[in-house]
């Protein structure tokens, strides 16, 4: 696989800032990214001009790019994606919703998840993860500990290739009293519950 040696714009002309690339066994890119949207004509009173989550792919390495879905298509910010193609090739993907960092407006509200099945054609409604609080913790997973977990639960073989964290990352969070008081009190579900819940 030979990725493009130039710069290709790929978002429109709004801000675009958190991204995450990935490439399956046919190596096709799949590119997920946050994009500020602008639309005088859809009313966001939380959060104006947001960021929306957006996916293309590529099949040329990078030359080429199909057009843009919008996978959260909601009234507030959402950032931050992490994506994972499996074994199989479905595309797994996670973010933040409420709070758009680059912005710096809206507040945070929970973790969105969607699936795709068929290399990104088609892509599961939203899945809302509320997190829950105060939060009790029996144990804390490491990023390959989760991948694991998830793998074992979808019945997978856990195939993880490690990379190191963004700075952004590394210094996320320093403890969760903030979602504790953000969402209130909640019924704890240890992560293997949370992913049979989901299954």
């Amino acid at each position: 696989m030979c990725i493009r040696d130039r710069p290709r714009t790929v978002n429109s002309l709004s801000v675009a800032y958190y991204n995450t690339l990935a490439v399956d066994r046919h190596n096709v890119l799949h590119l997920v990214w946050s994009e500020a949207v602008i639309n005088q004509d859809k009313l966001r009173p939380e959060c104006q001009n947001c960021a929306n989550m957006f996916y293309r792919q590529s099949h040329d390495n990078g030359e080429s790019w199909s057009a843009p879905i919008n996978l959260s298509n909601s009234n507030y910010g959402d950032n931050r994606p992490q994506m994972v193609i499996d074994a199989r090739d479905r595309i797994h993907v996670v973010w933040d919703q409420g709070r758009d960092w680059s912005a710096g407006l809206g507040s945070p509200k929970r973790g969105v998840y969607v699936r795709s099945d068929d290399g990104g054609l088609s892509w599961t409604k939203p899945y809302y993860i509320e997190a829950p609080a105060p939060v009790s913790y029996t144990h804390l997973y490491t990023v390959n500990e989760l991948a694991i977990t998830i793998a074992q639960a979808m019945g997978v073989e856990p195939d993880i290739l490690h990379l190191p964290a963004r700075n952004e990352v590394l210094n996320a969070y320093s403890s969760h009293e903030k979602v504790q008081r953000v969402f209130g009190e909640r019924k704890l579900h240890t992560l293997e519950e949370g992913l049979h819940n989901m299954a």
